[in-house]
């Protein structure tokens, strides 16, 4: 289906029939092991089952947002997909400003207001419960690039603690 849209302000509509739904570890290795650029995908995560946000760079304006399942992740290797040898995936904090708008990490996710690496051993995930939207927009040599969708059905609260930078 190809959508062509003329006019502002419209209103899309991300109907749960035929869309991928991932919860947890497993359904994400799934999934990008053989990963489908354009498709629309529920993320769902519950305070025993969380999924996670760490940083890519200490460079605020080039992060991107890391996503995973792993939440016991203390380093890079543990968070690709669909193995240690594969790609992050990730949500760009720059490229995402046009969904979600200006510091979308902050006001959507609660996420630092400053670039940083995570996880390492010294900063775990960042944990959440929740509901996101997003769709797979591209597939560099590191990353599985996403792009949030449908903001009024992100939800998300915070899970344990979060690190707190000096």
């Amino acid at each position: 289906m190809i959508i062509e849209i003329k006019s502002k302000n419209n209103e899309l509509l991300f109907p749960e029939e035929g869309m991928l739904t991932i919860s947890n570890q497993e359904e994400m290795v799934e999934f990008f092991t053989n990963p489908q650029i354009g498709r629309v995908i529920k993320f769902t995560a519950t305070e025993e089952v969380p999924f996670a946000f760490g940083g890519s760079s200490t460079t605020y304006s080039s992060i991107n947002y890391k996503f995973y399942y792993n939440v016991e992740a203390t380093a890079n290797n543990h968070v690709k997909y669909p193995d240690v040898d594969g790609k992050v995936v990730s949500f760009k904090g720059a490229n995402n400003k046009a969904n979600l708008g200006e510091e979308w990490w902050i006001n959507y996710f609660n996420l630092p207001d400053r670039g940083f690496v995570a996880p390492t051993t010294s900063i775990p995930p960042f944990k959440r419960a929740g509901t996101i939207y997003g769709v797979l927009g591209g597939i560099t040599s590191t990353y599985f690039q996403m792009s949030f969708v449908n903001p009024e059905g992100i939800n998300t609260t915070v899970v344990g603690t979060d690190h707190v930078f000096e």
